[in-house]
């Protein structure tokens, strides 16, 4: 734990610091339990725990949060919150506060490195909501920060801010040429608007500041994304978000744009307003939502319309499920993974699937297992399994003499459960035989 943080944990003691810089070390620190959040008459809550964070505020009141902010630190996790608040990953919680938060602060930490490089560790790629933002700095080891700046100055904050990046230091000459560029340019210029010095490093045309814009907004995550609202969002500031996009593209302050770049502006305005009369339809946005937590992200009304049809076919699966039509069940949830790639659409083809093993003979096992064996360790790589897919997989190995994972398996089983004795019934007769093995081979 964090020494300077220590003496704020448990003790009742005010806690005076930026929100992202907090939530950031709290992470590093990894601390479990309750921010009191104290915003003058304003209080409320954000739960920390196992990598994950769960707030009842929206992204943008938590991001807004004035200075003089201040937290008090709780170890003690209050009952049910996995239940009433919203769940976040929380290295994804902290990137999207910092999307949200005013320029100068950015400023103010970066300009000391100005004339830097900067490294990215490897680990970041782990991050999947960054990997837009990560894709341009791939294969990359020293990343020079000034010029890096205009498009990514929210990206290389959260890296340092989170430590998944290091400064490194310049030689002399580089130092010299970045010095030269940032007194031509006014990139830390903090009474410069976040246009003019987001987008324009130097003097750019109507062009570029277009194609600038539609680089940065194009590459929304979701609809919530787009307008950097959570799903408790404020109507006022979808309202507010969605007007200043619009005097941006709208086909009207398109006059002097190349053709080109005006059709790729006319596009997205159309994206951009489809999406906004969704969020503004309280049944499409209750939809949006519940669709969303089931199966990943919705980014316009085609992926809403589809992703019903998936839930239909869930549905459908589960009946099929019940009515003892396993293959069928199987084949649906199967479908719903290859188009949607849900791990949870996995999970139940491969239980469905197995509802059919027992009737199985000794032959259509040897054909049958090896398939949902890489289903299970292709689920393993997104998403931690139930016991009980650990137990099929556990099985299966059994079945294909692969003793050495079965043990495995079967000891990640007792770490999660070590009064499983299921699990350590099958160890023993597993040990049981490879000794009769052993003695055998003498």
């Amino acid at each position: 734990m964090n020494e300077n943080l220590n003496q704020y944990i448990n003790s009742e003691k005010k806690l005076k610091i930026r929100i992202e810089k907090l939530l950031s070390t709290l992470h590093l620190s990894k601390f479990s339990g309750t921010v009191n959040v104290i915003n003058g008459d304003d209080r409320f809550n954000i739960i920390v725990t196992e990598g994950k964070s769960y707030c009842e505020r929206s992204l943008l009141q938590i991001s807004t949060l004035p200075s003089g902010t201040l937290f008090i630190l709780k170890t003690e996790l209050p009952e049910g919150f996995k239940v009433n608040l919203k769940e976040y990953d929380s290295l994804d919680f902290i990137f999207r506060i910092v999307e949200n938060i005013e320029r100068s602060i950015i400023v103010a930490m970066i300009k000391p490195v100005a004339t830097e490089h900067f490294s990215i560790r490897p680990e970041a790629s782990s991050m999947t909501f960054l990997h837009d933002e990560l894709e341009s700095f791939i294969g990359q080891k020293r990343i020079e920060i000034f010029s890096s700046f205009k498009k990514h100055y929210r990206t290389i904050f959260f890296l340092l801010l989170t430590r998944f990046a290091s400064v490194v230091r310049s030689t002399d000459e580089e130092r010299a040429n970045i010095q030269e560029m940032l007194s031509r340019s006014n990139m830390f210029d903090e009474k410069a608007t976040e246009e003019e010095t987001v987008e324009e490093v130097i003097e750019q045309s109507e062009d570029q500041k277009l194609v600038s814009f539609l680089d940065i907004n194009e590459k929304f995550k979701d609809v919530y994304h787009l307008f950097g609202l959570s799903f408790d969002f404020d109507e006022k500031a979808l309202h507010n978000t969605y007007l200043k996009i619009v005097q941006k593209i709208h086909p009207d302050a398109l006059r002097g744009v190349n053709v080109v770049n005006r059709d790729r502006a006319e596009k997205f305005f159309r994206v951009v307003s489809e999406n906004y009369e969704m969020l503004r339809n309280p049944e499409e946005r209750a939809d949006i939502e519940k669709l969303m937590k089931r199966y990943g992200p919705i980014k316009s009304r085609t992926d809403l319309t589809r992703m019903k049809e998936y839930d239909e076919a869930i549905f459908k699966g589960t009946a099929l499920l019940r009515l003892g039509n396993f293959e069928g069940a199987a084949e649906i949830f199967g479908m719903i993974y290859d188009q949607t790639k849900n791990p949870d659409a996995l999970e139940k083809k491969i239980l469905a699937i197995w509802k059919k093993s027992p009737r199985w003979n000794d032959f259509e096992k040897t054909i049958k297992y090896p398939p949902i064996k890489e289903d299970i360790l292709k689920l393993t790589m997104i998403k931690d399994p139930d016991i009980e897919i650990l137990f099929i997989l556990a099985e299966i190995y059994e079945f294909l003499k692969m003793i050495p994972d079965c043990m495995k398996v079967l000891t990640i089983i007792t770490k999660i459960q070590p009064d499983n004795f299921r699990a350590k019934g099958m160890k023993k007769r597993l040990m049981y035989y490879q000794s009769l093995e052993k003695q055998g081979k003498k």
